[in-house]
């Protein structure tokens, strides 16, 4: 295509229509916009926030859960950064940092942070930098995900201190949560845990999650559990269950007899950064 049948292929980013010799280009180009604004439709109905970054570390697209926190317009985000947005001083550096650690070890960082929006919203926040990258094979794009974990945080101080009295707080949080005993058998699981696995009350109480969940043999999941159980140490791990067809993202902690296990169903949030991409 000549410079100019590129210039009358679009003009100032919108389809050109004037020039007919391209019929099939215009549609083209239609059916490009339609998309967009598909994918953008999308983005902004979910409650996670989705977001990305430029090199600089500013944004360049937000969605709409998160200009409702910020409680402003998407043209008064784009082009900002988290010292803009008025950030605490300390969050906002760590942020950008955390950006730029993307774009220069091309490698994802998971983090969480507590926040207060301009709005008053108090919150926990756990979120997602992962790098999005070019046909080149460089880094383009910082893909941002953010959800809030407040309940989770609560909950997880709550487990800690775990005893019979307390059993009701454990089947009233929105997390599935089951606990593992030295004999990796399940000793604990609420029923948010038997409603996501698909069991009866009690199903997985005294057997092994080896001989369960036959899956987790050789995966990530298992040298996760394997690890905080020897090391005494909590992990957070994300990835894909091919059993179940689902991503689930599990926070692990020791517990005084074997391991305690959070998990929820991650697919959305995988699908949101594909989404993304």
């Amino acid at each position: 295509m000549s410079n100019q049948e590129a210039q009358n292929f679009r003009v100032n980013g919108e389809v050109n229509t004037s020039h007919e010799s391209h019929p099939e280009i215009i549609k083209l180009n239609r059916r490009i916009d339609e998309q967009m604004r598909y994918f953008d439709a999308i983005l902004s109905s979910i409650s996670d926030f989705a977001y990305t970054f430029d090199r600089e570390g500013r944004f360049v697209f937000v969605n709409q859960a998160l200009l409702d926190l910020w409680g402003l317009k998407l043209e008064e985000a784009i082009g900002k950064n988290f010292f803009d947005l008025q950030y605490p001083d300390d969050l906002a550096a760590r942020l950008q940092r955390q950006i730029q650690q993307v774009y220069d070890t091309r490698q994802r960082v998971t983090d969480e942070t507590p926040y207060t929006s301009p709005t008053g919203v108090a919150g926990y926040y756990e979120y997602i930098f992962s790098p999005f990258f070019g046909a080149n094979g460089a880094v383009e794009l910082v893909v941002g995900t953010t959800r809030n974990i407040t309940e989770r945080k609560e909950s997880e101080e709550q487990i800690k201190q775990l005893s019979a009295r307390n059993r009701d707080i454990l089947e009233s949080i929105t997390d599935a949560f089951f606990a593992i005993d030295e004999e990796w058998r399940f000793t604990y699981v609420n029923r948010q845990a038997e409603q996501l696995l698909d069991r009866e009350p009690g199903d997985l109480l005294g057997k092994t999650i080896w001989e369960v969940y036959p899956g987790l043999i050789g995966s990530e999941f298992e040298k996760v559990y394997r690890r905080t159980a020897a090391e005494r140490i909590p992990l957070t791990h994300i990835a894909f269950y091919p059993d179940h067809e689902r991503w689930y993202e599990v926070n692990v902690f020791p517990a005084p007899s074997g391991i305690t296990i959070y998990f929820r169903n991650a697919t959305e949030r995988i699908l949101t950064e594909e989404i993304l991409r």
